[in-house]
């Protein structure tokens, strides 16, 4: 791992300590000390600067194609990174593991996309303190159990993408408390039950698919 002395730059030294989590096969050729020298990491491939300062990690196929392996960083990794809006490291099969509890640290996270890789585990309750949380993706994953009540202290939550994974239980009727949720996807889980009857009062959806799972009752028009 680098040192803050080998990188002079704490944003620089954030982005190494990233890579050295997500991308153990160095599939990351271009993310070196020398290349990001003077701010270079603003022109890597999915990194975006606003001002040399990093605000937006897109690491997708679109971005840099598919071939990291490794695990989801921890917290301290994104702890230089304080303008930081948008985390997304999706469309990776090689990603393993379980999504860090300690991310609920990155309180000014905007949105989260960690979808389409190889993840494990549930979803982490400790999230729900991130209450600048707009939109989170963890579709296609393997990921188990319940959506944690937790979340519905995500108020400003505007879109919620967890289809294709392997959660259970019923759907929570607190999503209706959700009043910015304008896109709720939770198809092919492994839901059972009756659809509350009160997600007719989310007013600001406009994109909702349920189907394949075991639900009963009338999906609010």
């Amino acid at each position: 791992m680098p040192s803050s002395s080998a990188t002079s730059d704490p944003q620089l030294e954030a982005l190494l300590r990233i890579k050295s989590a997500i991308d153990t096969a160095d599939y990351l050729k271009e993310w070196t000390i020398e290349a990001g020298a003077k701010s270079g990491y603003c022109h890597w491939d999915g990194i975006r600067c606003v001002n040399n300062t990093v605000v937006w990690i897109g690491l997708h196929s679109g971005s840099i194609g598919v071939g990291l392996q490794g695990s989801l960083p921890p917290a301290s990794a994104f702890a230089r990174l304080t303008k930081l809006k948008v985390l997304g490291i999706r469309q990776q099969p090689g990603i393993t593991g379980t999504s860090p509890l300690d991310w609920s640290q990155l309180k000014q996270l905007e949105i989260i996309g960690v979808s389409n890789n190889s993840l494990t585990g549930t979803m982490p309750a400790a999230w729900a303190g991130m209450s600048s949380l707009k939109e989170l993706y963890i579709w296609n994953n393997k990921v188990t159990r319940q959506i944690p009540d937790a979340y519905k202290a995500l108020s400003a939550l505007e879109v919620l993408e967890l289809q294709h994974n392997r959660l259970t239980g019923t759907i929570p009727a607190w999503l209706a408390g959700l009043n910015r949720l304008r896109d709720l996807q939770l198809y092919r889980n492994s839901l059972v039950g009756r659809l509350p009857n009160n997600l007719q009062g989310l007013k600001s959806l406009q994109e909702m698919d349920l189907s394949y799972n075991q639900l009963s009752g009338t999906i609010p028009a």
